[in-house]
């Protein structure tokens, strides 16, 4: 595995281009977020747009995106994440996830992932290999589901007891931007 660093990219950063790009070719448009929204809780420091850099020896590459929300009890959500295709199957991806957990930025980190139960789902395998990914680096099951733009996506969890109201309180500030997501009971 290459050492992991992360750089924080503000609006006003060039930078943000390429994580667009990123964003835009990793997800399809209807799991998307829009951008004004995102870039919003950023000028208001709720939210943090990390450049992800792979190191090998004295040199580092820019291997990826990840974009932060921290709510005000310590919740972190992670709304996107996405390693370069010719980055993937380095360790990268896990050595963020590890930075993440130690940088202590939040009290538990919280995702969502494409539902693996579907049965229909041109990539189902994909869906059960991102959900064994994320739970072989230390996240939880949590039992809870959202729908976003008619999709269903399972929530995991870094922490072991789930704070559901933390992760609410993300969603409804989102929901105030204008991205309507529903926590399913």
């Amino acid at each position: 595995m290459r050492n992991v660093t992360t750089r924080i990219i503000t609006p006003e950063d060039n930078e943000i281009k390429k994580a667009r790009d990123l964003y835009y070719s990793a997800f399809p448009e209807e799991e998307r977020v829009d951008d004004a929204h995102m870039l919003a809780l950023m000028q208001t420091g709720r939210a943090k747009l990390l450049a992800i850099d792979a190191w090998e020896g004295e040199e580092s590459l820019c291997a990826g995106y990840a974009y932060l929300i921290i709510g005000e009890s310590g919740t972190g959500y992670l709304l996107f994440f996405a390693i370069y295709d010719e980055m993937r199957g380095k360790g990268i991806g896990g050595g963020f996830l590890n930075w993440l957990a130690e940088a202590a930025l939040c009290r538990q980190v919280v995702l969502d992932i494409e539902d693996p139960r579907d049965e229909n789902a041109p990539n189902k395998e994909e869906r059960i290999g991102r959900k064994r990914f994320y739970l072989e680096r230390g996240f939880y099951e949590t039992s809870q589901h959202i729908i976003y733009e008619g999709q269903i996506f399972e929530v995991l969890c870094t922490a072991p007891q789930f704070n559901i109201d933390g992760y609410t309180e993300i969603i409804e500030e989102m929901g105030k931007l204008g991205s309507i997501i529903k926590l399913m009971s």
